[in-house]
Formats: structure tokens, C-alpha cells, sequence
């Protein structure tokens, strides 16, 4: 029931507390969600290395095996291996390595046992970024 005389105001928007607030908790989970984003762009670009690298030691066995020797090149293996889209390939042989170049420059390493001598395979890492390679 209204008064004659009063006057009836309509709310149409928003105040500026309340766009506030909403920009303040966008703002929470955008500080929360990109280093968990980055984070995982990281883990999958380093786990490619690790896959390829894997199948180059799998294939490195195989031809100690048949050869008595560990390849020296890509060529030599008996895989075709797959060119790394976030990785340059460094060196093929009994220590597979791979670099990782840009500003979280590191190198990802698969050593293999000596040729002929049974053993476990052993991966090694330097420089940054390197949290994802298998430990061992």
C-alpha cells in the first residue's frame, strides 16, 4: 500500500560494493587457477620428453642387444622416433638427453646400464622445471 506522495524508486543494476566484491573474487581464483594452468602446460610439455625418451631407451636395449652396442643416432634405432615438439634431442646413445630451451631452460637425461650388462635405467635432470621426470 503506497502513500500519496511517496515516491517509489525501482532498483535497476548493480552498486559498486557489489561489483567489487565480484571483481575481488574473480581476481581470488585467477591468483589461484594460473599457476595451476602453467603448472600443467609444464607437466605435459615434459612429459613428451619423457615419452620419447622412454621409447628411445626401450629401442637403445633392443639394439645393444642385437648389436652389442648402443646407437648413436636417431637412425640406428629401430623406432622411428617422433621429432619433440618442446625439446631439442642432444645426444643418442647410452645417455639420451634432451634440452629444454626458453626461459625454464633444463635438460632431461635417460642413462641406460653398459651395453651387454643387465641393469636398471636411471633419469636425470638439471636446470629448472624438471619436477615431472620419473625419479629413480
Amino acid at each position: 500500500m503506497y502513500f500519496k506522495g511517496e515516491i517509489i524508486m525501482y532498483r535497476k543494476g548493480f552498486t559498486l560494493i557489489e561489483l567489487l566484491v565480484v571483481v575481488l573474487i574473480i581476481g581470488i581464483l585467477a591468483s589461484v587457477a594460473t599457476p595451476l594452468y602453467f603448472s600443467s602446460i609444464e607437466k605435459s610439455k615434459t612429459s613428451e620428453a619423457v615419452s620419447i625418451l622412454s621409447t628411445i631407451g626401450d629401442s637403445q636395449i633392443r639394439v645393444a642387444g642385437e648389436t652389442g652396442s648402443y646407437a648413436t643416432t636417431v637412425d640406428g634405432l629401430d623406432v622411428k622416433v617422433v621429432t619433440p615438439q618442446y625439446f631439442t634431442i642432444q645426444s643418442i646413445g647410452q645417455t639420451s638427453t634432451f634440452q629444454r630451451n626458453g626461459s625454464d631452460s633444463y635438460t632431461i637425461s635417460l642413462v641406460l646400464p653398459s651395453a651387454g650388462i643387465s641393469g636398471d635405467r636411471s633419469w636425470s635432470a638439471t636446470g629448472s622445471g624438471t619436477k615431472y621426470i620419473p625419479r629413480g
